[in-house]
């Protein structure tokens, strides 16, 4: 089952006339985007209830690892999950308990209709959060180490090899 399914069911394929039912009677209309601005209104109208959490969405649909990114610190969401068929694309974001805050819904090939309009997107929720990717662990393998890929210029070996050369050499001076 596909992640756009929920958008196809609640879409129209044809649409010969200008004028259209809405899908929606809470959405607000703005630039070809049919904006719900509750998750749980989207997730009431889609899912007949409440979101699915992070991981009733993972274990209901097979997601490659390119699809589900964590967010690192200063960012408005835990985990992003998108994905992309031949029929649309799609994102849904979750908190740090795994609640579904927000996401939307893009189809290619139908459209909802939100206050008399045709639109091919919904938006729900947060929109467009800031996801800062979780910065990768340093390698444990010391060849990659940031000492081993930038080593020292030979320059300041020399002259760090010279001054604890004449530090030993003064404090010998000293104790005679």
């Amino acid at each position: 089952m596909s992640p756009m399914f929920p958008l196809l069911l609640l879409s129209t394929a044809a649409y010969a006339e200008d004028e259209c039912a809405p899908n929606y009677e809470s959405a607000t209309y703005e630039d070809r985007t049919c904006r719900l601005f509750g998750t749980e209104v989207f997730c009431v109208e889609v899912y007949g209830g409440d979101c699915p959490t992070f991981e009733e969405q993972t274990s209901e649909f097979n997601y490659d690892d390119e699809s589900i990114r964590s967010c690192g610190p200063g960012s408005d969401v835990a985990t992003v999950i998108e994905s992309e068929t031949h029929e649309g694309s799609s994102a849904r974001y979750f908190d740090e308990t795994g609640a579904m805050v927000g996401g939307y819904s893009h189809s290619f090939n139908s459209s909802v209709c939100c206050e008399g309009k045709w639109a091919n997107t919904i938006l729900y929720g947060i929109e467009t959060p800031t996801c800062t990717p979780v910065p990768d662990e340093e390698p444990k393998d010391r060849r990659w180490s940031c000492a081993a890929l930038n080593p020292p210029p030979k320059g300041l070996v020399f002259f760090a090899v010279a001054l604890i050369a004449v530090t030993r050499t003064r404090r010998a001076a000293r104790r005679r």
